[in-house]
């Protein structure tokens, strides 16, 4: 399945960066440096809320999630209950990226590869008692 969501000219990107990904991923390590649109870099450690958080953004705000399966469960687990309309990309910086693998997308594709039907509505899956 190859999802790519429809690319437009938008006036903000968020990159979400996760410093514990791989051998550790700061703003200045993230090159995004082939896109000309206004960036904000944010580090996932330091954002409390993401209702509050995706309410204070732009709807129309692309966001790029930088990190590996790790950094991507987490998102999803504490944005499962947001309804957001805004784009969701992977940029795989991670140790572990079988999420992208799998896709059969290379790490250049997957800044432009737009994730957000394999992430939302999912199921609840429960292991060791955890859900």
């Amino acid at each position: 399945m190859n999802v790519n969501c429809e690319k437009g000219v938008f006036a903000m990107k968020y990159v979400l960066y996760n410093p514990k990904a791989g051998q550790g991923v700061t703003a200045e390590s993230v090159n995004m440096s082939n896109f000309d649109e206004s960036i904000s870099y944010l580090n996932v450690t330091e954002i409390d809320n993401y209702a509050d958080w995706f309410a204070s953004i732009e709807p129309d705000a692309d966001i790029i999630l930088c990190g590996g399966d790790g950094t991507l469960n987490r998102f999803v687990n504490e944005t499962k209950d947001i309804k957001f309309e805004n784009k969701l990309y992977l940029y795989p910086v991670g140790s572990g990226n079988d999420f992208v693998r799998e896709l059969g997308i290379n790490k250049e594709q997957a800044a432009s590869f737009c994730i957000d039907d394999y992430v939302k509505n999912l199921p609840t899956v429960t292991v060791n008692g955890e859900d």
